[in-house]
């Protein structure tokens, strides 16, 4: 999928509803409980981490607050980096750090951050290679690539997944387990950990659907924009979790050490 493709999918008004279904900032599921999974086992305090697919920032944000991280997030989209620059608390701001880039290549240096993290981005991008061989470039020796990501039962969606993407208007990639970490593999990293989190993310999509329906929320949501998107965000959201629930979407984190 192209760049364009993917810049078009995530308008404004797009972001807007997802924030208000995950939260201030937050572009997947889950809070400040499934981003703290990603990190589990690991002290992250003062360490320099790369979020790749920062959004609009409030993951970076929160493991500047919560885990003292210093943390650079990149992101395709400049409206998001943009936005996510004007948001940042003052307290945080020697702490964080948002840049746009579009090229294959990351604009850092070799052995320049000791953790590179993604959260719920990846499955946007067809060719995973070339980022995860940027990623253990950009890492100092025995860095860590921490993932959340969606994975498929198979190499095809099954059809609650391809209704999803109708829904939603989304391109989502699909890719086995086994293809996933064979290509961790290729990049020269060292598989620590590969958990199935079936289980979390269908109550996370299950709590949202819930939280959709109930007031303020409801009537917030079809004020900003119309009781057609509202209908729309809410049948996406019951879809991923029944897609979970019948094994055609599986959620995974992966903990790699380069």
């Amino acid at each position: 999928m192209s760049i364009e493709k993917l810049l078009q999918e995530y308008t404004e008004d797009y972001c807007q509803c997802l924030e208000l279904a995950y939260g201030k900032g937050m572009m997947s599921e889950g809070g400040s409980e499934a981003i703290d999974v990603i990190f589990e086992g690991f002290d992250i305090s003062h360490q320099h981490c790369l979020e790749i697919g920062s959004g609009l920032g409030g993951t970076a944000y929160y493991l500047a607050r919560e885990h003292n991280a210093y943390v650079t997030g990149l992101e395709i989209n400049e409206r998001m980096t943009e936005q996510a620059k004007r948001n940042t608390p003052t307290a945080l701001s020697s702490q964080l750090d948002f840049v746009t880039s579009r090229e294959a290549c990351l604009p850092f240096k070799s052995e320049s951050f000791d953790i590179v993290y993604s959260k719920g981005v990846l499955t946007h991008v067809e060719d995973k290679q070339p980022i995860f061989d940027e990623a253990f470039r950009v890492l100092k020796p025995g860095g860590l690539l921490l993932i959340n990501d969606w994975l498929s039962a198979d190499v095809k969606w099954g059809p609650i997944m391809q209704k999803f993407c109708d829904v939603d208007d989304l391109t989502v990639f699909p890719m086995t387990v086994e293809g996933y970490t064979e290509l961790l593999a290729r990049s020269g990293f060292n598989l620590l950990k590969c958990v199935s989190q079936d289980e979390d993310y269908t109550r996370y999509n299950i709590d949202i659907v819930e939280r959709l329906k109930t007031e303020p929320t409801q009537s917030e949501f079809i004020s900003k924009f119309d009781r057609k998107e509202y209908e729309s965000h809410v049948e996406a959201f019951s879809l991923t979790a029944k897609a979970i629930q019948d094994g055609e979407l599986k959620v995974y984190r992966f903990q790699c050490r380069k």
